[in-house]
């Protein structure tokens, strides 16, 4: 019978990956398993299109671990979550369906629904320039749509604190809004 290892921290986790460790894998699959079905679901109802991304999620983990482009400063979750969600964008335009937003917003530039897309796209950019806890905590609130309780669990907070800190991070958000609203108006 093999054993298998319960990794209890991340760097152990990444470290268990990199050896192509089977139980590393699995329990990479297992604890982000509802965070990228939920993210699957919101671009599509297929299930095989959800196993294929998931489990192309963590290949692409794999191959970005053994080449060295995952950073151990990076949350594994957040990381994650990026690479599902490229992996659904990419299924999409491969399925025809990212073209038509984009024929929509040359042909009715002023469509509201439009105009909240491109804002959505702008504020998704703008997170980059967020320190990164942030980041990632405004990313499982507003994205992933985490409870404060289970961003407190995620990130070792208590409520109170996740509750302050989102406050704060939104306070710094804005104000990277405004400044890139001023920069362009």
């Amino acid at each position: 019978m093999a054993t298998t290892t319960s990794y209890t921290n991340t760097a152990a986790l990444i470290e268990g990956v990199k050896q192509g460790k089977t139980d590393a894998l699995n329990q990479v699959y297992k604890q982000h398993y509802g965070m990228i079905l939920t993210l699957v679901q919101r671009y599509s109802t297929n299930d095989d299109d959800f196993k294929d991304i998931m489990q192309e999620t963590v290949v692409a983990l794999y191959q970005n671990v053994l080449s060295g482009r995952y950073s151990p400063d990076a949350k594994l979750s957040t990381y994650l979550y990026r690479i599902a969600r490229n992996q659904c964008e990419k299924k999409l335009s491969r399925k025809g369906h990212r073209e038509l937003p984009q024929k929509e917003e040359a042909d009715n530039s002023n469509d509201s629904v439009v105009y909240k897309q491109r804002q959505d796209r702008v504020k998704a950019y703008l997170l980059n320039d967020l320190k990164a806890d942030c980041r990632e905590l405004l990313v499982m609130f507003y994205y992933q749509k985490m409870s404060l309780t289970e961003i407190a669990n995620e990130m070792d907070f208590t409520v109170d604190y996740a509750k302050n800190k989102k406050r704060r991070c939104m306070g710094y958000f804005r104000t990277i809004v405004k400044k890139g609203e001023e920069n362009h108006a």
